[in-house]
């Protein structure tokens, strides 16, 4: 984390996905981009919660572990998202 953030910008909902990612900071800089889906937020699934909600959780840590969902097919199963791709992404 910088002191302006993480790098990233969220959007979105039941599944939250990356908006935008600054080229010059952390997020970029550990293999975060565009369109990824996130999965969880330190071990946090999170993957029925909005943008906010995730923003949330964000904001209370100085160092954040993401899994997200790259290029996914995401499906409902059983109230249950469930998507073909994972990638972590460790955001410090």
């Amino acid at each position: 984390k910088d002191l302006i953030g993480f790098g990233f910008v969220l959007q979105g909902s039941s599944p939250c996905y990356v908006l935008n990612v600054d080229p010059l900071g952390p997020a970029a800089a550990a293999g975060l981009q565009v369109r990824h889906f996130i999965s969880s937020v330190n071990g946090q699934d999170v993957l029925t919660m909005n943008h906010q909600e995730v923003g949330l959780l964000l904001v209370q840590t100085n160092q954040i572990t993401l899994t997200v969902l790259s290029n996914a097919n995401l499906r409902d199963e059983g109230n249950r998202l469930q998507a073909d791709s994972l990638t972590e992404a460790y955001i410090l």
